[in-house]
């Protein structure tokens, strides 16, 4: 006796024609560009505590088996978007640097480039810099090594120390109080304007080095592109 439905053997047949990605833990080519991509885009309308599996998979139009077999999670899922986000502003910041000759004019090219990038995209500057409530402690530790890495990078393109009273400042302090900075602006402007930073930041970092005069040049140039005018300059230790 058969139903309206045909034989077994007829339903057995009907599946096997079907694709088998929904069963299968190797995923199509694109899944996991598009999970990372569908988590950037939802990390600027929430925060990352409130991305859930689900609404992963229906805003990269893919299924649940597929994410579960590209991560372990939705924290891997914003782990893995965390990691590719850093190493390509890595790669843009190390362009920026080295199209310059001295290292101050490379450290402000820097500066405006990162300030820029956070100010066009809330979803970078959220998982990067500004840390959320209740977020899971291995993306707090992702951000904590980024600042050690910036801070290492940091401390092996600036000058010798100057021969005077005061001690340069610690590349990890200036790393330390730039992201601060960043954050306080970004927790209390829905669209902040970070570009302005930029002199400030940079005085901070040349005041020990280069002196008063120096450091309020770069104040009053705010966020140019170009070095003040006038300056004092210490060739970069390639």
């Amino acid at each position: 006796m058969t139903s309206g439905a045909g034989t077994h053997e007829d339903r057995v047949r009907r599946r096997s024609a079907q694709p088998r990605h929904h069963e299968s833990k190797v995923a199509p080519p694109d899944a996991r560009t598009a999970l990372l991509r569908a988590a950037e885009r939802m990390l600027v309308e929430q925060q990352p505590r409130d991305i859930t599996v689900a609404a992963l998979c229906a805003r990269a139009c893919t299924t649940r088996a597929v994410f579960g077999g590209l991560f372990a999670g939705r924290a891997d899922c914003l782990f893995a978007l965390y990691d590719e986000l850093e190493k390509e502003q890595a790669q843009l910041i190390a362009t920026a640097y080295r199209a310059h000759e001295d290292w101050q004019d490379g450290l402000r090219a820097v500066l405006v480039h990162a300030l820029q990038t956070l100010e066009r995209n809330p979803a970078l500057a959220r998982i990067l810099v500004l840390p959320a409530r209740g977020e899971e402690p291995a993306l707090t530790a992702r951000r904590a090594r980024t600042h050690k890495r910036l801070a290492a990078a940091l401390a092996s393109v600036l000058p010798p120390a100057p021969v005077a009273s005061s001690a340069p400042i610690d590349a990890c302090a200036i790393v330390g109080t730039a992201a601060a900075v960043v954050r306080g602006r970004l927790r209390t402007t829905p669209t902040p304007d970070l570009a302005p930073l930029c002199g400030p930041l940079m005085a901070m970092i040349v005041m020990p080095y280069l002196g008063v005069e120096a450091s309020s040049r770069e104040l009053a140039a705010g966020s140019g592109s170009s070095g003040p005018s006038g300056s004092s300059r210490t060739p970069v230790r390639r």
